[in-house]
């Protein structure tokens, strides 16, 4: 029984196979699945996968899965040509699914030595280069020296050996690939016994760099340590970068556009207020030795008892000076970093009512309310700041009368009322547009949502006056406790000098004491200095770079530029100088035709037709606009007329209305305002479309109201305000920009969009001009299904 029953299954599998008649598609696709599990299953042996990144096994066993799995679908469901008729395009798509991961399988292990050089090289560029790179170590180890690295490394024998080793074997390995010349081309893949050699030349490459890096580790570890640098070092550091950004001049030159000369000059606001946040804390120990000098200096002319005596009382009024500056300071940071708070809420909030705005439900009282709820708030935070601008000029004053501190704090203080202008100027400006766009919209009670909406997208693309001015705050912020920091340090010393005089100490004694604290150490720890120092190293960098080395750069790369334009602007200018006689002969030409009234009619009769001849036509009667020949137009409308479908009953009216199309582009010219359309709302409208005739229409909105018409060569017509029209020369197609790069008339855009909804084109064809998920649902909801497109095909046929 059981040996029948196997007997009766094995005749209907035979049957069954017999009856499965092959497809083609399945069978490319079973082919390239057989193939790249082959390769994949060789390429991931043992042996290879060093080579691999992490995780990058794990995304191509994961990438073969999936070709697997989509395989093992398409053959269970596409068994006969029957099957695949009835759902062509999908098992087209499984199939390309399919050879476009074995391509993406294939690129990854072709492209495998990522660890070595740039991602995008082919493999015979990159075997090239990392030949040129070994072979300069190998050339260095004959000087004893690692060449590529950035100190001077000493190459030891075992190293030398190792690497001349590696290098014997790599040599004759890379001439061989170079060779190859399908190890020169991303395209067709290379072999698994190519790969497996590109593999193994760049595994020698990585076992050399390993050498190398590791004699640099080595190298580093020997290197005795710098020496710490001292604050009295650091500070002359400082000095020094001072002088050299005083002595930076910002280039005024024609060839630096406004945006670089107001880079240079954030530039310097910014090396500004980095020099004084890094100097600032070190002001303490300059005062406390130039104080030292002083009584050093007084001793010697003057004797102990009266240099203490004299230094002494001197110090007491200091002391007092001090005591005003903390009170003045006391509450200035709180209330600049209240100012800041304010700006930096402002503009977050003003970012979140913008981006969750929508265009169809804003409203004109909703908007005047948010502008001036910032403008009342921009308002407080005005006066907040002037409530303690005061505080600060009387503060530098101050200052400046007692000559109580160095350059640097006196400097500090004029920055800090600097940036607080440039804050309050920041915020005013704002609030001046504030009234202006409240003014505005006081006056338009009558705009739609639309109307308000662009406006408010004004009003948003307006405020980097608030971020400005919050970085401003920012800035006086840091500087102020910085300052106040340093003062109070200063205080805190003098305090301990008063209670040494209050010892009633004897001369030398007091002398001792005082000389002993104001030499004591200030406190700043190793990292603290180290951190200082590097950041001394960066602020000079920074000033090499971008205002040394690179401006220097800079100015030779626009001369090249201006060098390399100057044979486009001999063009340019030829062309206008042709285009002005051209112009000049129309004109001499219009002026004869106005004496000779014949001439005149002859021209205007030959200029209509050759007007009318370059437009879609249909005799002289009237002017039609279908995209097809006169014959085809009859079979599409027979064919769709009979097609029961709610797409072919929507391609029918479509087919019978041709014009709709071209005159909702003539009306929309008649009321053109530049700008007037976002596009990501007609990209809305356009996606909500109900009926072909109406997604055809918007799509015509789309494409004209952001940009109007365009010339050939990608840049716009002038429109006409009084005549209400684009200015068109007679005898030239007007174009829709239809991408960001390339233009195309309506009519053309026209026939591309009904050949892919009559299934005449593939869809793919219109990935360029339209959103991805609008294409999507143009193809579920409007595009002729299987059915219809095969009666389109055979009625054309028929023709």
């Amino acid at each position: 029984m059981s040996t029948n029953t196997l007997e009766q299954l094995k005749q209907a599998k035979s049957v069954l196979e017999a009856e499965r008649k092959p497809v083609s598609h399945v069978q490319e696709a079973v082919k390239a699945t057989k193939d790249i599990t082959q390769f994949v299953k060789i390429a991931l042996s043992k042996e290879n996968r060093r080579i691999f990144q992490p995780g990058e096994q794990d995304d191509i066993v994961s990438i073969l899965a999936e070709i697997n799995r989509t395989n093992k679908e398409l053959y269970n469901k596409c068994r006969t040509p029957e099957h695949f008729n009835r759902d062509a395009t999908r098992y087209l798509k499984m199939k390309n699914h399919i050879i476009r991961k074995s391509e993406c399988i294939h690129f990854s292990l072709d492209q495998g030595f990522y660890a070595t050089e740039p991602l995008g090289f082919s493999a015979g560029k990159a075997i090239e280069l990392s030949l040129k790179q070994i072979r300069k170590i190998r050339d260095g180890h004959q000087q004893g020296k690692w060449t590529r690295l950035p100190i001077d490394v000493n190459v030891d024998d075992s190293a030398k050996t190792e690497v001349e080793k590696i290098y014997a074997e790599s040599a004759p390995l890379a001439e061989k690939l170079l060779k190859n010349e399908n190890i020169g081309n991303f395209d067709p893949p290379m072999t698994i016994e190519e790969v497996q050699s590109v593999y193994k030349f760049f595994h020698n490459v990585s076992q050399i760099q390993e050498l190398e890096q590791q004699a640099l580790t080595d190298a580093l570890s020997k290197k005795t340590p710098t020496e710490q640098s001292t604050p009295y070092e650091i500070l002359d550091r400082l000095s020094s970068f001072e002088r050299k950004l005083k002595n930076v001049r910002v280039p005024t030159s024609k060839n630096i556009p406004d945006w670089g000369i107001h880079l240079y000059e954030t530039s310097l606001t910014d090396m500004t207020i980095r020099m004084h946040l890094l100097r600032i804390p070190f002001e303490p120990l300059g005062f406390l030795n130039r104080h030292l000098k002083i009584l050093e200096e007084q001793k010697g002319s003057d004797g102990i008892e009266k240099s203490i005596s004299s230094f002494h009382d001197n110090a007491v009024q200091e002391l007092e000076q001090l005591q005003l500056f903390s009170e003045s300071f006391a509450g200035v940071d709180e209330t600049l970093q209240e100012v800041t708070g304010i700006l930096q809420n402002l503009s977050i909030c003003f970012g979140k009512i913008y981006h969750n705005a929508s265009s169809q439900t804003i409203t004109n009282s909703f908007l005047i309310k948010v502008l001036e709820l910032i403008k009342g708030m921009l308002e407080k935070g005005a006066r907040v700041a002037d409530s303690k601008s005061d505080t600060l000029i009387k503060l530098h004053q101050s200052v400046n009368d007692v000559d109580l501190f160095d350059d640097p704090i006196t400097e500090g203080m004029i920055h800090s009322l600097d940036l607080l202008e440039q804050g309050k100027e920041a915020m005013g400006q704002y609030c001046d547009k504030l009234k202006n766009f409240l003014e505005t919209l006081s006056n338009a009670s009558d705009w739609d949502s639309r109307q308000t909406y662009k406006f408010l997208k004004n009003a948003y693309d307006e405020n980097a006056s608030l971020t400005s001015a919050s970085m401003f705050f920012g800035s006086i912020t840091k500087t102020c406790v910085l300052l106040k920091s340093s003062i109070k340090e200063v205080e805190s010393m003098w305090l301990e000098l008063a209670k040494l005089r209050e010892q009633k100490l004897e001369s030398g004694a007091l002398y001792e004491q005082t000389i002993s604290l104001l030499g004591n150490d200030t406190g700043f720890s190793e990292n603290s200095l180290r951190q200082r120092a590097d950041q001394v190293e960066e602020l000079n960098w920074i000033l090499d770079e971008m205002l040394g080395l690179g401006v220097q750069e800079e100015q030779r790369f626009v001369d090249e530029l201006h060098s390399e334009l100057r044979p486009v602007g001999d063009r340019i200018k030829a062309h206008r100088i042709k285009e002005s006689a051209r112009k000049l002969e129309l004109t001499s030409t219009i002026e004869k035709s106005k004496q000779d009234p014949i001439v005149a009619k002859t021209k205007v009769r030959k200029t209509k037709k050759s007007d009318k001849s370059s437009e879609p036509s249909s005799g002289n009667k009237k002017q039609v606009y279908d995209p097809f020949l006169p014959f085809q137009m009859v079979v599409l409308k027979k064919a769709c007329k009979e097609m029961t479908s709610s797409e072919g009953k929507m391609m029918y009216q479509v087919l019978t209305n041709t014009h709709i199309f071209f005159t909702l582009l003539n009306k929309m010219e008649s009321s053109f305002k530049q700008g007037e359309g976002l596009e990501n709302e007609l990209e809305q409208d356009l996606a909500r479309s109900k009926t072909t005739q109406e997604f055809l229409k918007n799509f015509a909105r789309l494409k004209f109201l952001p940009n109007g018409y365009y010339k050939g060569n990608n840049t716009p017509y002038d429109y006409n305000e009084e005549k209400r029209e684009f200015e068109v020369p007679k005898g030239i197609k007007k174009e829709l920009k239809i991408t960001n790069s390339s233009t195309s008339t309506p009519m053309d855009i026209f026939s591309r969009l009904m050949r892919v909804l009559l299934g005449l084109d593939d869809s793919n064809t219109l990935a360029a001009i339209m959103p991805p998920q609008t294409l999507s649902i143009m193809e579920d909801d409007f595009m002729l299904k299987r059915i219809d497109r095969k009666a389109v095909e055979e009625g054309l046929q028929s023709t």
